[in-house]
């Protein structure tokens, strides 16, 4: 038992070892990401905003902006839960590693969930843009990449005012980030936003389901072990020394 036991725990170390690599990598994607979103506003519009409005700007991206902050959070999710991990192995603490495995089966179907709802939700609607295309119908240089996830239909029907608004803002936040400000557009925009990046998002998010499906089967094999270990011992039978009444005598 305690040799099934080793091996779960050394399996379990590196798988989470690789778990914090991922997690290390998708916080680091997203925060460049927000600062570099955040740099390309400033630059953008640097002559045309107040001091205010620069850091309204920067507040905006850093608060809504959906890739980022997605990575972000996944990269500290993943974290948190591969040091637990890594803490109740090296334990052997059947505890933290049963509320581990809970919390990654949650995450799990919700990452389910989001996918499935992200493909339904894009799946007429998303455009990729291969290139920025000018929308001629006014004198400014505004561009169809500056609105990502929003229907060009949309875009034109929009007036100057409200098109610079919605980029220098970077189309912030729910009053802001929806044409209409219902959870439909605002779904479609999100998924979209993010599926426009989704040579970043997606193999990060499969290689990380992938992993806590290999993370919650070996923490399963483990919890047993150690309480099929943790079993109290019956003592071995005793030998009775039965001698038959008609010898005794």
């Amino acid at each position: 038992m305690g040799f099934e036991i080793k091996h779960y725990k050394i399996y379990l170390i590196l798988v989470n070892v690789g778990l914090i690599i991922l997690g290390l990598t998708s916080f680091t994607l997203g925060c460049s990401y927000i600062g570099k979103m955040s740099i390309e506003r400033l630059d953008l519009y640097f002559n045309e905003m107040t001091l205010t409005e620069s850091i309204e700007s920067i507040t905006c991206v850093v608060l809504c902006e959906p890739v980022g902050k997605l990575l972000i959070i996944f990269g500290m999710g993943v974290l948190s839960l591969s040091i637990l991990t890594i803490v109740g192995t090296l334990k052997q603490n059947m505890f933290i590693l049963q509320f581990v495995t809970a919390l990654l089966i949650i995450c799990s179907m919700c990452l389910a969930l989001v996918g499935i709802g992200a493909l339904i939700v894009t799946k007429s609607s998303f455009i990729s843009y291969d290139t920025d295309v000018t929308i001629s119908n006014y004198d400014t240089d505004v561009t169809i990449s500056k609105f990502v996830g929003y229907d060009p239909k949309f875009v034109l029907k929009l007036n100057e005012t409200q098109m610079k608004k919605m980029s220098k803002t970077y189309d912030c936040c729910f009053d802001r980030y929806c044409p209409e400000p219902s959870m439909s557009n605002c779904l479609d925009i999100f998924f979209n936003n993010v599926l426009h990046y989704r040579d970043i998002v997606v193999p990060l998010f499969v290689t990380g389901a992938l992993l806590h499906i290999i993370v919650i089967v070996l923490a399963m094999f483990l919890i047993k072990d150690l309480k099929d270990s943790r079993k109290p011992r019956l003592p071995p039978p005793q030998l009775v020394n039965f001698t038959p009444f008609y010898l005794k005598y």
